[in-house]
């Protein structure tokens, strides 16, 4: 059985590597990112809402 420490810091590695590939794609919206991801981690939904052109489908 791993650690729950060790599992803690697979997670943060695996979910820093996610959120910097994203980052590639959707510019300057590293916030944005975050919250999509942890979102999607907790199992939970999210809306985005925009002007046009901010890469909301794309997420």
């Amino acid at each position: 059985m791993i650690p729950p420490e060790e599992r803690v810091k697979e997670f943060r590695r695996l979910f820093t590597a996610i959120e910097e590939e994203v980052g590639r794609v959707i510019v300057g919206h590293r916030a944005v990112v975050r919250k999509v991801l942890t979102a999607f981690f907790a199992g939970g939904h999210v809306l985005l809402e925009g002007v046009p052109g901010l890469g909301k489908t794309l997420m």
